[in-house]
């Protein structure tokens, strides 16, 4: 996420998920501007859903993902693929009417045995895209003719269901027990009240780093805050800009698990060890269904960077509940052919799509791509460390010689903590209250500090008998008492449903002291503006949806 603060002198009230459209511009607005523009892509895909053609703007999402998304080769074949399997294919999930597949899978069958690069993949797709634009751009003019001048005539607001921020720690509990989960994502505008929300790709930072290029128009700014956080080699955290697309695959993946005999998890960290907890778990309140799960990790015991005793708690809970542990043992090579994939574990064994489903909670990647490409004149990838992540001042500004008004924030940084959505949040608000306090001329503060709060050194839900595993409840006392102790507090709360009431509730003493009233410049006093808190300033949020927020 990347943000600019500036004073807004023409404020107008309007609710989180709405918008005010002049109807004078309606015949301006074109498919690109409503691909950008939060409240107009809500409205349309809306628009879409109502008449049954709403994978035609999903998989123009997922082409664009292909087209930006950094990634291996072979992260863009499994994206290719992914498309392909999606819409394109017979009875496809999302099929899309086009006359284009036979031309596709003409295409993908003469690269079987290459080596499929990016410019291969958006060529393979480059006829459907066109078509499907070309249908598209007929619908969003139907879009305009109906749905706007039909909002117009009602105070010209829009309302539509919200979209873009996940929350990543309920995915487990989504693909495993969908039954119990809410919704996952919300939409940008249900907490940037005073703000406008740009739907793009930042692709790099310019001009003395005063400027940012997304989608290929620069945006000044005059604070930049980076929480672009991490990417999996799985779906496990979002890198799909449509919620349909998301829920679409999740949907699938969840399907997948609840009818396999075998389960494959690669990667015995958190994540990995949640998931074969909670589908094992599953499988034993069944009685149709006996679900094996094979845990496998290179390294010699699971949940390494945990400590001692509560690595043994962990490893003996799996065994206990029926989860097998193959340890040192490293995926070394994969084979796709005749729509199998096929895993050679470094021991000699073999692992088939065909017997497994396979989910990799492995390959952890920092998205810090926008620091490694900038092009600006005093380069900014000095502040990484060798891991890529980046180098932060205790008061979360860059460790950079030049710049001290851009902050980082969460997964990306090298703080020492456990990366929660928990931590991210009170990294958040550290960074507000110090942008604030430079604006007025003081010293930023250290996280941890005069009602701060302090970096999490654990997860606050892990359940001890379980090595951490598994989400920990409070009884009847804690709940009662929770205001006593800030862990109890954030665990009462801590749910798909109470995150964002946490973040926007005034129970502040759970992610810390918050910014004091900012006021504005002496020049705009005696002009009788009205006097902005900073959070209430208008916020300018450029959020890149293939990344969470947290």
């Amino acid at each position: 996420m990347l943000g600019k603060i500036k004073y807004n002198h023409s404020r107008k009230s309007s609710q989180s998920s709405a918008s005010v459209v002049s109807t004078c511009q309606t015949s301006n607005i074109t498919l690109y501007d409503a691909l950008k523009d939060p409240t107009l892509l809500h409205s349309f895909e809306f628009y879409l859903k109502k008449h049954w053609s709403q994978e035609y703007l999903m998989f123009i999402k997922a082409v664009n993902q292909l087209r930006h998304e950094a990634g291996q080769l072979k992260d863009i074949e499994d994206m290719l693929l992914r498309i392909y399997h999606n819409f394109i294919e017979t009875d496809s999930p999302m099929e899309l009417n086009v006359t284009t597949k036979k031309e596709v899978e003409d295409k993908l069958n003469s690269l079987q045995w290459a080596v499929i690069s990016r410019e291969d993949a958006i060529d393979i797709l480059n006829s459907t895209e066109q078509e499907v634009l070309a249908s598209l751009h007929i619908k969003f003019s139907e879009f305009l003719g109906t749905s706007l001048a039909a909002v117009s005539s009602q105070q010209s607001k829009i309302y539509e269901e919200p979209n873009s921020f996940e929350y990543t720690p309920g995915i487990v509990s989504k693909i495993v027990n969908p039954e119990r989960s809410t919704s996952l994502r919300f939409t940008h505008e249900s907490y940037v009240n005073n703000g406008k929300v740009i739907i793009g790709y930042a692709k790099d930072i310019t001009d003395d780093a005063k400027c940012v290029k997304v989608n290929n128009e620069k945006v000044s700014f005059d604070y930049l805050v980076l929480c672009t956080g991490t990417s999996y080699a799985n779906q496990l955290k979002s890198t799909d800009s449509s919620s349909m697309y998301r829920t679409a695959n999740l949907k699938k993946m969840s399907q997948d698990i609840s009818h396999a005999k075998k389960v494959l998890i690669v990667g015995a960290g958190l994540v990995g060890c949640e998931l074969a907890a909670a589908i094992r778990q599953k499988s034993l309140s069944r009685s149709s269904l006996d679900t094996k799960v094979v845990l496998v990790d290179s390294l010699s015991e699971v949940l390494h960077r945990f400590p001692k005793k509560q690595r043994q708690r962990a490893h003996n809970f799996l065994t206990n509940i029926g989860v097998e542990i193959i340890l040192n043992e490293r995926i070394t090579a994969i084979n796709t052919e005749d729509n199998d994939e096929t895993y050679y574990g470094s021991s000699g064994r073999v692992y088939s799509r065909k017997d497994f489903v396979v989910l990799l909670a492995t390959g952890v990647k920092v998205n810090t791509d926008i620091i490694f490409n900038s092009t600006n004149e005093s380069c900014l990838d000095i502040c990484l460390d060798s891991h890529g992540y980046i180098r932060v001042k205790p008061t979360l500004q860059i460790e950079h010689w030049k710049y001290n008004h851009i902050f980082a924030g969460g997964d990306i940084t090298n703080v020492v903590e456990e990366k929660t959505a928990y931590a991210a949040t009170i990294a958040g608000v550290c960074i507000a209250r110090n942008i604030c306090r430079l604006e007025k001329g003081k010293k930023p503060l250290d996280q941890g500090t005069k009602g701060l709060i302090a970096p999490p050194a654990k997860p606050l839900h892990g359940i001890t008998s379980q090595g951490g595993i598994g989400k920990k409840s409070l009884n009847s006392l804690e709940r009662h008492l929770s205001f006593l102790n800030p862990t109890w507090e954030a665990l009462k709360y801590f749910n798909e449903k109470q995150y964002f009431k946490i973040v926007r509730s005034k129970k502040l003493n759970i992610i810390g002291r918050t910014p004091k009233t900012l006021e504005a410049p002496v020049t705009l006093q005696k002009e009788k503006k009205p006097t902005p808190a900073c959070s209430q300033e208008s916020l300018e949020i450029i959020a890149d949806e293939n990344q969470p927020l947290i």
